[in-house]
């Protein structure tokens, strides 16, 4: 893990899966960005909270016919994330899903090693002006900003940032 990040005081929870429990998230998003349906989120085996149009799978369910989009929280770890975020992007460029969307640190597209992300069909950029709560209890407040990545072969002309959630 990168030293910058600042680690939890949290064990993983045994087959921790990556639930996005803050249904703000999946608001901001949907308020922000057209998502074709269905969508599949491929890191979350039990569907996150306020995903109802878009379906729990797994990597391999993006390619069933019919899904359009890819909307996932990622596992942080690398190599782990950045080979999901791989493979979302070659299918999208390769016209095999519309969209994909990443949850991600705010920071997290500033890495070097990530620079040919940002080619077409990079997209988007929204940014929370929230922070989310990672778990039910939420007993001290949350100290990371996030954003959602979009890559979608239907946009055209530079990629657009987006302020979203301080409506929600």
């Amino acid at each position: 893990m990168n030293e910058h990040y600042v680690r939890s005081r949290f064990d993983r929870l045994p087959d921790d899966n990556y639930v996005t429990l803050d249904p703000r998230c999946i608001r901001a998003l949907l308020q922000s960005w057209d998502i074709p349906q269905p969508a599949i989120d491929p890191c979350c085996r039990a569907g996150s909270t306020g995903l109802d149009p878009i379906l729990a799978g797994d990597m391999h369910d993006i390619f069933a016919p019919g899904t359009q989009s890819a909307v996932t929280n990622p596992p942080y770890s690398r190599p782990a994330v950045d080979d999901i975020t791989k493979e979302l992007i070659r299918a999208v460029a390769t016209r095999r899903l519309e969209v994909a969307a990443i949850l991600v640190r705010i920071g997290w597209d500033c890495a070097k090693s990530r620079d040919t992300y940002w080619k077409p069909p990079f997209a988007a950029s929204i940014r929370l002006q929230f922070r989310p709560w990672w778990n039910e209890e939420r007993l001290k407040q949350p100290i990371h900003s996030y954003q959602w990545l979009i890559w979608d072969r239907r946009h055209r002309g530079p990629p657009v940032v987006i302020h979203a959630g301080g409506d929600l």
